[in-house]
């Protein structure tokens, strides 16, 4: 069956349009995000206290403390793993609602807390498989690197530029055949791994679609990237003009404009990306 791609996208944008539901999960997030920067200030006054060490000593003598290293690691740790999971979570509740909009054109809100807690094990274990995925090839072939620049450091060198692109196309690779994980997630059963299987399988199966899926989506994401490249690169040099000018004013409007520019391109990115992720789920029910 033949697949129109651009019919895809004009539903996928309707279809975010009719469902602004979608858009809480990301706000859930982000409303966490903002709380835990304000919790990991008071934490970082926390340890400071504890260690004696304030805000005008030496930064140094903050990190030759052995108790403050042990609190870094320690919260750090804690800090990176409950934001982690909040980030899964609320990718888990999306996952859902997704599948309704590409199936149903319509989700409910209130089925947003169950399909976050429905989805998020299998998601956070395939989060983990998936880094190690990445991580696996980069520790041996790095390591690999570290041997021969025992012996010879230009023999290194060659060897870590072919490593480097190897790697590269490995991860492109991985991306394309992992690309419709989500909508396997949410659509079949199984564990993680189990998943992970019937993910490569549905991409061998349609490898053409999937990397037509997976191009349209990076070029459609570059492209606003570009855009938004070109209506920064004024701003930039007004800010250049504004450095070497004695009048404030240059300073403070093009400030203002580089907020206001942040914020646009913030918006128009988090709704890009709900756009491209019904695409992608009705790009998977458009082959079997």
């Amino acid at each position: 069956m033949d697949v129109d791609y651009l019919k895809l996208l004009g539903e996928s944008w309707y279809g975010f349009k009719k469902n602004l539901n979608l858009l809480y999960p990301v706000l859930i997030y982000l409303g966490f995000v903002f709380v835990f920067m304000i919790f990991v200030f008071f934490q970082t006054l926390t340890v400071l206290g504890i260690v004696g060490i304030g805000f005008t000593d030496d930064i140094t003598a903050f990190f030759q403390n052995p108790i403050a290293i042990i609190f870094i690691i320690l919260f750090g740790f804690i800090d990176v793993i409950a934001l982690m999971c909040v980030a899964l979570f609320s990718r888990s509740m999306l996952l859902g609602m997704l599948k309704d909009v590409a199936k149903k054109s319509k989700t409910k809100t209130k089925n947003m807390m169950k399909y976050g807690k429905k989805f998020f094990k299998t998601y956070f274990t395939f989060t983990l498989i998936r880094f190690g995925f990445v991580l696996a090839p980069l520790i041996i072939l790095g390591g690999i690197v570290l041997v021969f620049y025992q012996f010879s450091d230009f023999v290194a060198a060659i060897f870590g530029f072919l490593f480097l692109i190897i790697y590269v196309l490995y991860l492109i690779c991985i991306s394309v055949f992992l690309y419709f994980s989500e909508p396997v997630i949410a659509s079949k059963k199984g564990k993680a791994w189990e998943l992970i299987k019937k993910t490569f399988s549905y991409t061998k199966r349609n490898l053409l679609h999937t990397v037509i899926t997976f191009a349209l989506v990076f070029a459609l994401s570059f492209g606003v990237s570009i855009i938004f490249s070109m209506i920064k690169m004024p701003i930039s040099i007004l800010s250049s003009v504004a450095s070497v000018s004695a009048t404030p004013a240059f300073s403070i409007i093009s400030s203002i404009i580089s907020v206001i520019i942040y914020l646009i391109q913030s918006a128009v990115n988090i709704c890009l990306g709900l756009v491209v992720s019904i695409f992608m789920f009705k790009s998977y029910y458009a082959k079997k």
